[in-house]
């Protein structure tokens, strides 16, 4: 899959997360592994709805860099710490490209430990 390819499922994804569309940019065993614990969420809807929590428990999110490769993405960003608004907590997302859907995000970084309760 070429760049412009991956390019183009990214702003699928990104375009339809915090949606049900987001289903639909995923394939049906897409994984979210948090490197940090070794965690794997599977499945479309799994996955949907884990995204929609931890997006909701960050605040302030920013995001700094888009990498787009063949097959393969890099997205690199921080979010306020909470109740410590002046920390910031770095994170990266890897996301494999498998034809037009994501198939596979693996987050570094303690984003998820940090935000979510029991994370």
């Amino acid at each position: 899959m070429s760049e412009a390819a991956t390019r183009q499922v990214m702003q699928r994804y990104f375009e339809a997360l915090g949606t049900s569309g987001l289903e639909e940019v995923v394939d049906p065993a897409v994984t979210w592994t948090v490197m940090e614990t070794g965690r794997v969420v599977a499945g479309a809807s799994e996955v949907r709805r884990h995204l929609d929590s931890l997006h909701a428990a960050m605040a302030d999110t920013r995001t700094s860099d888009l990498r787009i490769a063949d097959d393969a993405a890099v997205l690199e960003g921080d979010a306020a710490a909470p109740g410590r608004p002046d920390e910031r907590i770095p994170f990266c997302v890897v996301y494999e490209v498998r034809g037009d859907r994501v198939c596979a995000m693996r987050a570094y970084g303690s984003i998820e430990s940090a935000v979510l309760p029991g994370g």
